[in-house]
């Protein structure tokens, strides 16, 4: 919003996105909890939206923790390709076929594997 609507910062949030909030609980709460050093705690977040790759370029707001709060930022999209050519290399594929039930109705359709144990 600040590249764009600049005009609209003081009327923004000063809240950090749970996003961000939750890189710094992992980097301090949980790392002293669990007698790691955060140096060596490496936060990945998954999300949907492209707007949270933008802000781990921000600057000392980012860095509550001492470190980066979030180390690492795919969006689902790049997840999915990535599983997926995974998938096509190395994993045992699965053939997915809607049945009978499921043909006539949207959603993702069922596997005709058996369920994993």
């Amino acid at each position: 919003m600040e590249k764009k609507h600049w005009d609209f910062i003081d009327n923004f949030s000063t809240a950090k996105s749970p996003q961000q909030m939750l890189g710094v609980l992992a980097k301090t709460y949980y790392a002293q909890k669990a007698g790691i050093d955060p140096a060596k705690l490496v936060v990945i977040s998954i999300m949907p939206c492209t707007a949270k790759k933008y802000e781990l370029s921000r600057t000392e707001e980012m860095f509550a923790s001492g470190f980066k709060d979030v180390d690492i930022c795919l969006t689902t999209r790049e997840l999915a390709r990535m599983l997926s050519s995974r998938a096509s290399t190395s994993w045992p594929s699965r053939t997915v076929r809607p049945t009978r039930s499921s043909a006539n109705t949207p959603g993702p359709a069922r596997s005709s594997a058996p369920p994993a144990a």
